[in-house]
């Protein structure tokens, strides 16, 4: 199980942040996520670092599925996205959609965290 979890982790990863990067001019983007903006392209980078170090981590993953240190890394990921993702609702209102995926996103990562540690 800790290897499904692991890649689906790191799949929506992938997906999700590419369909905001795809889809960041699209006019219900911009409903939700604002228009362009300092503080907008601040949020963008720290998912462009997201998005770059989930293809990172899934290839070597892929390549090396036994080693620690690579897991160790994808749970560090995962436990930043948790931590900011779940502070979310508390500086923007839970209405928000964006809020209610970043909540889903956060608990799958959690499973995935929770068969790392079973597992390792």
């Amino acid at each position: 199980m800790q290897h499904i979890f692991i890649l689906l982790s790191l799949s929506i990863n992938i997906i999700v942040l590419g369909l905001i990067f795809f889809n960041s001019s699209n006019k219900s983007f911009i409903d939700v996520w604002g228009k362009s903006s300092p503080s907008r392209n601040i949020l963008f980078s720290v998912y462009l670092s997201i998005f770059i170090m989930s293809i990172i981590l899934l290839f070597l993953y892929i390549k090396n599925k036994k080693s620690i240190s690579i897991k160790y890394m994808i749970v560090s990921l995962l436990l930043f996205q948790i931590i900011y993702k779940l502070i979310t609702p508390f500086v923007v209102t839970i209405k928000n959609p964006i809020i209610i995926s970043n909540i889903v996103i956060a608990i799958f990562h959690i499973i995935t965290i929770v068969f790392i540690w079973k597992e390792k």
